[in-house]
């Protein structure tokens, strides 16, 4: 699974393959200020997993 992410000193798009968050670095400035920008992100648990939770 390859991961998008943009650099938010440069405003460089690049992609990786599936790493941990703290080693992602931007390629054309080194910076670690980089944010994902998947299209589906966001979409994994929602109201649905909420079920069967009291309440009160």
């Amino acid at each position: 699974m390859r991961k998008r992410w943009v650099c938010m000193n440069c405003g460089h798009r690049f992609e990786t393959a599936w790493i941990p968050f703290t080693m992602v670095k931007c390629p054309k400035c080194g910076s670690n200020l980089v944010h994902r920008i998947d299209r589906m992100r966001g979409r994994g648990y929602g109201r649905r997993a909420r079920r069967g939770i009291c309440r009160s």
